[in-house]
């Protein structure tokens, strides 16, 4: 239990009487920054427009109709992340409001896990994003930089987090966001924004050139199918099986797998060990600073890892099948087909060595220079809707080794490999350079007493 005395005049400023308030990080760390010399406080609404659309009634497109992909807040996060969805273009009122433009600082204003936030860049600018979302436009690019670096740094966290409200919800309003206020120092100011702006313009260019990679396959390999569902098909009670459900017999994923094989397709574990670890181990959770991180079946898509938990040594032994290792393909084995079930991502090498969690499968390539092409292969739609019509379950789809093994996938000279490779390798340089601004800043702070 935090046990911390407040006087009654911050009880009137603050105009809160909730404990998690005053007895927050923030409280602490607003007041050493105060007192540092070297530091200059700005607050974000000073030099930034912060802003939020209102919430709109989003209209989906119809088939054929002009659309602009849709974000859900979560999803900027992601390595690459893919449409949850597509507006119309004529038909969602104020479309432009909701669009992502490059350069924006976004904040998550909603959730268990608030305070994580992110960059647009030219990737995340072809979409369209959620109201649930707060965008901050700076417009000189050192101080842009220099101000994302912060607020991903833990005493920036601290900071945005100290002044949550809500009943169930954690949120946070424009205007909690424009009154938090950053410690610019100008010893690091440059080079930290230097780090950062290097690290998003990588990452960047790294999504855009995978996204060519799945769209050129998306390309070679049309996946629609050749006749509209409702028109059905005929399975014969023999080639039934253990199956009954309509989407592991449909005509058109038959279609997809014949067009495959005649062209050299593999199997998936032809080309990769597939591996599901069972159990559910006990997990025991520590510091960042003692730990491991543990990832989810989110968390593995993810370049930015929102709300990563570390588990001690004791937890479960790195050879448990647990562990990740650089250059594997990771993705949700346990979840819901119409989502991200099935959709890879690939191990960086500076998270080799983590853990994931057992609803994680990993497909583990047998040569270590196929990572591109397994990955490329599986982010396709040919390949993503082969995997969905294998997911089985009655509540939480679920995927199994037996069968992801069967799943074929383009040959190797129909996928860009080493295109895709280098990417995910840039990616993971972008990571670094993020990680080095990042320490940068929260070093110097420590060294003012934080």
């Amino acid at each position: 239990m935090k046990l911390a005395p407040v006087r009654s005049s911050a009880l009137r400023e603050g105009n809160r009487l909730d404990a998690r308030y005053f007895a927050a990080p923030a409280v602490r760390i607003k007041v050493v920054l105060q007192n540092a010399s070297e530091v200059d406080l700005r607050a974000v609404g000073d030099y930034a427009d912060v802003r939020a659309p209102s919430r709109f009634k989003r209209v989906y497109a119809a088939p054929g109709e002009e659309y602009v992909s849709y974000l859900r807040p979560y999803d900027v996060f992601e390595f690459l992340p893919p449409e949850a969805d597509r507006l119309s273009l004529t038909r969602t009122e104020n479309l432009d409001d909701y669009r992502i433009q490059a350069g924006d600082l976004l904040q998550t204003c909603s959730g268990r896990n608030l305070g994580p936030l992110t960059i647009a860049d030219d990737y995340l600018a072809r979409f369209a994003l959620s109201h649930d979302m707060i965008r901050m436009t700076i417009a000189d690019e050192v101080d842009r930089y220099y101000t994302l670096a912060v607020l991903q740094s833990p005493t920036g966290q601290a900071l945005l987090r100290g002044d949550l409200n809500g009943s169930v919800i954690d949120h946070i309003t424009i205007d909690q966001v424009s009154n938090v206020r950053i410690p610019f120092i100008d010893s690091i100011r440059d080079e930290v924004a230097r780090l950062m702006r290097e690290a998003v313009e990588i990452r960047g260019a790294a999504r855009i050139a995978l996204r060519a990679v799945v769209e050129g396959i998306n390309e070679k390999y049309p996946s629609e199918p050749a006749k509209p569902f409702r028109e059905g098909w005929t399975v014969k009670a023999s080639d039934l099986g253990s199956r009954v459900d309509a989407a592991y017999h449909a005509e058109h994923i038959g279609d997809l797998r014949d067009r495959l094989a005649a062209d050299g397709g593999v199997e998936l574990g032809q080309a990769a060990d597939i591996l599901k670890p069972g159990g559910r181990p006990k997990l025991y959770y520590v510091g960042p600073e003692e730990g491991t991180p543990f990832l989810s079946g989110r968390q593995i898509l993810q370049l930015d890892v929102v709300g990563a938990k570390n588990i001690s040594v004791r937890s479960v032994d790195k050879d448990s099948g647990y562990g990740l290792g650089k250059g594997w393909i990771t993705f949700q084995a346990d979840g819901r087909a119409e989502e991200s079930l099935g959709y890879p991502s690939v191990v960086l090498q500076e998270r080799a060595g983590w853990f994931a969690s057992g609803h994680v499968g990993r497909a583990i390539p047998k040569d270590s220079g196929h990572t591109g092409w397994i990955w490329a292969s599986m982010a396709s739609d040919i390949v993503q809707q082969q995997i969905a019509a294998m997911a089985c379950g009655s509540v939480v789809d679920a995927l199994y080794e037996s069968d992801l093994e069967r799943i074929l996938i383009p040959p190797l000279d129909a996928v860009d490999a080493e295109a895709a490779q280098a990417a995910w390798d840039d990616l993971s340089a972008s990571t670094k350079k993020s990680a080095e601004a990042v320490r940068l800043v929260e070093d110097r702070l420590k060294g003012l007493g934080i």
